[in-house]
Protein backbone atom coordinates (compact mmCIF):
# COMPACT_ATOMS: atom_id res chain seq x y z
CA UNK A 1 0.00 0.00 0.00
CA UNK A 2 1.19 3.47 -0.82
CA UNK A 3 2.74 5.32 2.17
CA UNK A 4 0.77 8.51 1.39
CA UNK A 5 -2.49 6.57 1.50
CA UNK A 6 -1.54 5.01 4.85
CA UNK A 7 -0.68 8.41 6.33
CA UNK A 8 -3.94 9.87 5.01
CA UNK A 9 -5.96 7.03 6.56
CA UNK A 10 -4.13 7.41 9.88
CA UNK A 11 -4.70 11.18 9.96
CA UNK A 12 -8.38 10.67 9.09
CA UNK A 13 -8.77 8.07 11.84
CA UNK A 14 -7.09 10.29 14.44
CA UNK A 15 -9.23 13.27 13.40
CA UNK A 16 -12.40 11.18 13.71
CA UNK A 17 -11.38 9.91 17.16
CA UNK A 18 -10.63 13.44 18.39
CA UNK A 19 -13.99 14.71 17.14
CA UNK A 20 -15.79 11.79 18.76
CA UNK A 21 -13.96 12.30 22.08
CA UNK A 22 -14.65 16.05 22.17
CA UNK A 23 -18.33 15.52 21.34
CA UNK A 24 -18.77 12.92 24.07
CA UNK A 25 -16.92 15.02 26.63
CA UNK A 26 -19.25 17.96 25.92
CA UNK A 27 -22.35 15.81 26.42
CA UNK A 28 -20.93 14.31 29.59
CA UNK A 29 -20.22 17.80 30.92
CA UNK A 30 -23.84 18.85 30.38
CA UNK A 31 -25.07 15.63 32.02
CA UNK A 32 -22.73 16.11 35.00
CA UNK A 33 -23.93 19.71 35.44
CA UNK A 34 -27.54 18.47 35.44
CA UNK A 35 -26.71 15.90 38.11
CA UNK A 36 -25.11 18.60 40.25
CA UNK A 37 -28.31 20.68 40.36
CA UNK A 38 -30.68 17.73 40.88
CA UNK A 39 -32.04 17.70 44.43
CA UNK A 40 -33.55 19.97 47.06
CA UNK A 41 -32.62 23.64 47.46
CA UNK A 42 -33.66 26.43 49.86
CA UNK A 43 -34.09 30.05 48.83
CA UNK A 44 -31.31 32.33 50.11
CA UNK A 45 -31.83 35.47 48.00
CA UNK A 46 -34.62 36.85 45.83
CA UNK A 47 -33.79 39.59 43.30
CA UNK A 48 -30.65 40.36 45.33
CA UNK A 49 -32.44 40.65 48.69
CA UNK A 50 -30.87 38.23 51.18
CA UNK A 51 -33.24 36.19 53.33
CA UNK A 52 -32.51 35.82 57.05
CA UNK A 53 -30.84 32.54 58.01
CA UNK A 54 -32.88 30.41 60.42
CA UNK A 55 -31.58 28.02 63.06
CA UNK A 56 -29.49 25.18 61.66
CA UNK A 57 -28.18 27.35 58.82
CA UNK A 58 -31.26 26.88 56.65
CA UNK A 59 -31.83 30.06 54.67
CA UNK A 60 -35.63 29.82 54.63
CA UNK A 61 -38.55 27.44 54.40
CA UNK A 62 -39.03 28.43 50.76
CA UNK A 63 -37.74 25.50 48.74
CA UNK A 64 -37.78 23.63 45.52
CA UNK A 65 -36.79 20.17 44.40
CA UNK A 66 -35.43 19.56 40.92
CA UNK A 67 -36.02 16.15 39.41
CA UNK A 68 -34.30 16.55 36.08
CA UNK A 69 -34.81 12.97 35.00
CA UNK A 70 -38.56 13.58 35.13
CA UNK A 71 -38.24 17.17 33.83
CA UNK A 72 -40.25 18.43 36.80
CA UNK A 73 -39.68 20.85 39.62
CA UNK A 74 -41.75 21.26 42.76
CA UNK A 75 -41.45 23.07 46.02
CA UNK A 76 -42.94 25.25 48.68
CA UNK A 77 -43.31 29.00 48.63
CA UNK A 78 -43.75 30.90 51.90
CA UNK A 79 -47.27 29.44 52.10
CA UNK A 80 -48.27 27.53 48.95
CA UNK A 81 -46.92 24.44 47.25
CA UNK A 82 -46.01 24.72 43.57
CA UNK A 83 -44.89 22.70 40.58
CA UNK A 84 -43.59 23.31 37.08
CA UNK A 85 -42.24 21.64 33.98
CA UNK A 86 -38.51 22.06 33.40
CA UNK A 87 -37.09 22.66 29.95
CA UNK A 88 -33.34 22.10 29.70
CA UNK A 89 -31.26 23.32 26.80
CA UNK A 90 -27.59 23.04 26.05
CA UNK A 91 -25.09 24.06 28.70
CA UNK A 92 -26.82 25.83 31.61
CA UNK A 93 -30.14 26.75 30.03
CA UNK A 94 -33.11 26.15 32.33
CA UNK A 95 -36.71 27.29 32.02
CA UNK A 96 -39.71 26.70 34.28
CA UNK A 97 -43.06 26.54 32.46
CA UNK A 98 -46.64 25.57 33.25
CA UNK A 99 -46.03 26.89 36.77
CA UNK A 100 -48.93 26.14 39.13
CA UNK A 101 -49.47 26.67 42.84
CA UNK A 102 -52.05 25.98 45.49
CA UNK A 103 -54.15 29.01 46.41
CA UNK A 104 -54.06 29.16 50.21
CA UNK A 105 -54.57 32.55 51.88
CA UNK A 106 -51.14 33.86 52.97
CA UNK A 107 -49.90 36.68 55.17
CA UNK A 108 -46.97 37.24 52.82
CA UNK A 109 -48.70 36.72 49.48
CA UNK A 110 -46.72 39.50 47.70
CA UNK A 111 -43.33 37.95 48.50
CA UNK A 112 -44.51 34.56 47.36
CA UNK A 113 -45.69 36.03 44.05
CA UNK A 114 -42.22 37.61 43.58
CA UNK A 115 -40.75 34.12 44.10
CA UNK A 116 -43.04 32.63 41.45
CA UNK A 117 -42.20 35.51 39.09
CA UNK A 118 -38.48 34.80 39.59
CA UNK A 119 -39.00 31.15 38.68
CA UNK A 120 -40.93 32.18 35.57
CA UNK A 121 -38.16 34.62 34.60
CA UNK A 122 -35.43 31.96 34.86
CA UNK A 123 -33.57 31.39 31.59
CA UNK A 124 -30.36 29.76 32.87
CA UNK A 125 -28.52 28.73 36.01
CA UNK A 126 -25.05 28.90 37.45
CA UNK A 127 -23.42 26.99 40.28
CA UNK A 128 -21.08 29.17 42.31
CA UNK A 129 -19.66 28.72 45.80
CA UNK A 130 -22.09 25.94 46.70
CA UNK A 131 -25.09 28.02 45.63
CA UNK A 132 -27.46 27.64 42.70
CA UNK A 133 -28.15 30.94 40.94
CA UNK A 134 -31.17 31.32 38.67
CA UNK A 135 -30.58 33.97 36.00
CA UNK A 136 -32.90 35.84 33.65
CA UNK A 137 -32.39 36.38 29.90
CA UNK A 138 -29.91 39.19 30.59
CA UNK A 139 -27.85 37.09 33.00
CA UNK A 140 -29.13 38.92 36.10
CA UNK A 141 -29.70 36.96 39.29
CA UNK A 142 -33.40 36.47 40.04
CA UNK A 143 -32.97 33.92 42.83
CA UNK A 144 -30.16 32.17 44.68
CA UNK A 145 -30.50 28.90 46.57
CA UNK A 146 -28.45 26.81 49.01
CA UNK A 147 -28.54 23.05 48.79
CA UNK A 148 -30.60 21.34 51.48
CA UNK A 149 -28.48 19.48 54.03
CA UNK A 150 -29.43 15.82 54.49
Amino acid sequence: MNIKLRVLRLVSFITLMVMLFVGCAGSAGVAMEALRIDGEWFLASLYGDELPVAEGGQASSVSFTLKLDAERASGKGSCNSWGATITRGSKNLLHFSALWSTKMMCDDYGSEQRYFQALSACASFRLYGGSLWLLDDSGNEVARFRRAVD
